[in-house]
Order: structure tokens, then C-alpha cells, then sequence
């Protein structure tokens, strides 16, 4: 299994734009924030993917 790290940078702007998702509809913010989990765990698991 292959170590994902997030960069501060992108955390604060993935945390700015999961709020800003979450102004404009109720739950989105969330669903913005689960979607990158599931991408990252993908990247995770298949880092040979294309």
C-alpha cells in the first residue's frame, strides 16, 4: 500500500472549497470531502492505475 500526503496548501484550499460547497447547499461541502477521500484511497490502493 502506497502513503498518499496531502500538502497544507491543498488541505486549507480543499477545506475552503468544501466550505464553499457547503454556503451554497446543505451537505455538499460533505459530500465534496467524502468524494476526495474516496479518490485518494483509490490512488492509494492502485497507485499504478491510469
Amino acid at each position: 500500500m502506497t502513503d498518499v500526503r496531502i500538502l497544507a496548501p491543498a488541505e486549507l484550499e480543499m477545506i475552503e472549497a468544501a466550505t464553499y460547497y457547503e454556503a451554497h447547499a446543505f451537505g455538499l461541502g460533505n459530500d465534496f470531502l467524502d468524494e476526495i477521500e474516496t479518490a485518494v484511497n483509490r490512488i492509494r490502493d492502485f497507485p499504478e492505475a491510469a
